[in-house]
């Protein structure tokens, strides 16, 4: 049996969580060294892409440049870090009138925490994300392929809004055909969490299909994130129409580089046509360098670059959203406002898929002007029963994620009757 903490022993009413999170509130936005030399070239090349740029009228953009040249890291997604918020308020909430201490551990980086988890923690959650990631060939990613480490831990473990990731510029394998290697290291994460809460329906057919227990569709914790401050007034005026793009890494820029012309003649079609204003949601720092574009392309553009929690507020200001983060949709569809996503990720469309709305999403490779226009004609003309339908869905998929927590909390209290119909009382300084 493993040793409770000090607190719960002695009848304090804490619940310590550790979160298992992509980037932990004390990582984000923080600033990464380089070398002198690999400083030195990224700087210039950033220069002479910026130069090229304002020349050419062409966009020339290196990601990798761009990061190195301000000294970024790459811990400034706001749907990772809204997860994060999101997944805290609902714990508190599940568990209150109890009290909640949480601890935070970066995936991949759990090695040298494992006994300070195990000597003084509650639960454990894999905070939502795309923990399920697999390539073109059908193998694990880092994360999945480490799944081994959570077999050390002794408190119980659940999942909270896992989602499977699948680039779409890569040949995919079907998730029936997966190597043996994928299957086992999915079937090793089923088996050490105690509940598996997962985001889409293709995360859930992947556990149905290798996994050792069934998985709860719950959605995205950030879909049901609700702010403590008030909703902003609607502004009256043009009709907003929020923008949002990938090039958060090397391959997403690939595939928005190709897109890029598309998207520009659609939005110059409807600044043109239509009684609107754009505004860029900033989703991740690397795609400044896009929104600055967009601009000097003739695009009226307003960039809002905000936190997380504000930015999620941001998008009630919205009416209507043209955009490829995945976490752009889920912004959206917590504020109700329907969306054109244009996919760089299977995700995307699990998501569409799951709110009931498929129309709202297309593969990246099929992106051209014609289809832009058809499909930006007919969802932003049913823009309100689109609103009401993500709505009825959205309250759907919140009352199964509160189910979902609920069976959590029950988690832990059996755990805790265990330590509890042992008879074991800790003193600081006692021992099992």
């Amino acid at each position: 049996m493993e040793r409770p903490s000090n607190e719960q022993a002695q009848g304090d009413d804490v619940v310590n969580i550790c979160l298992y999170c992509a980037i932990p509130e004390e990582d984000e936005f923080k600033g990464q060294h380089y070398g002198i030399r690999e400083r030195c070239k990224g700087t210039i090349r950033n220069a002479l892409n910026a130069i090229f740029t304002v020349l050419s009228g062409r966009l020339n953009y290196d990601v990798y440049s761009y990061r190195v040249a301000n000294g970024l890291g790459d811990n400034s997604n706001r749907g990772d870090m809204a997860i994060r918020v999101a997944l805290r308020s609902q714990l508190r909430a599940a568990f209150a009138p109890r009290k909640v201490r949480f601890t935070e551990a970066k995936w991949g980086d759990l090695g040298d925490k494992v006994a300070a988890i195990n000597s003084d923690t509650s639960l454990f959650v894999i905070a939502g994300g795309g923990y399920i990631s697999i390539d073109s060939e059908g193998s694990p990613w880092a994360m999945l392929a480490n799944s081994r480490i959570l077999e050390k831990l002794e408190c119980p473990i659940v999942a909270c809004g896992i989602g499977l990731n699948r680039l779409m510029n890569r040949q995919l394998s079907d998730i029936s055909e997966l190597p043996e290697e994928t299957r086992d290291s999915i079937h090793r994460l089923s088996k050490s969490c105690r509940a598996l809460g997962v985001r889409d329906l293709d995360t859930v057919q992947l556990f149905a299909a290798h996994g050792q227990k069934p998985a709860v569709l719950i959605g995205d914790p950030v879909l049901y994130f609700d702010s403590d401050a008030p909703s902003p007034d609607r502004e009256s005026g043009p009709i907003r129409i929020g923008i949002n793009l990938a090039s958060h890494g090397r391959r997403t820029y690939s595939m928005l580089k190709h897109a890029l012309p598309s998207v520009i003649d659609i939005l110059r079609w409807v600044q043109k046509n239509k009684d609107v204003q754009f505004v860029y949601m900033v989703h991740h720092d690397f795609e400044k360098p896009i929104a600055r574009y967009l601009r000097r392309k003739g695009l009226a553009l307003q960039i809002i670059d905000l936190p997380a929690p504000k930015l999620i507020e941001a998008y009630k200001n919205l009416d209507f959203v043209i955009n490829q983060m995945l976490h752009s949709c889920i912004f959206a569809a917590n504020a109700g406002v329907p969306f054109l996503n244009m996919a760089y990720d299977r995700k995307c469309l699990a998501f569409c898929a799951l709110l009931d709305v498929p129309e709202c999403g297309f593969a990246h490779d099929r992106v051209s002007f014609d289809l832009l226009k058809t499909r930006f004609d007919h969802l932003f003309e049913n823009r309100s029963a689109l609103s009401e339908k993500i709505r009825e869905r959205r309250a759907m998929l919140r009352s199964q994620n509160r189910t979902f927590l609920k069976d959590v909390v029950r988690l832990v209290a059996e755990k805790e009757h265990v330590w509890a119909s042992s008879g074991i009382v800790l003193a600081d300084d006692s021992v099992m």
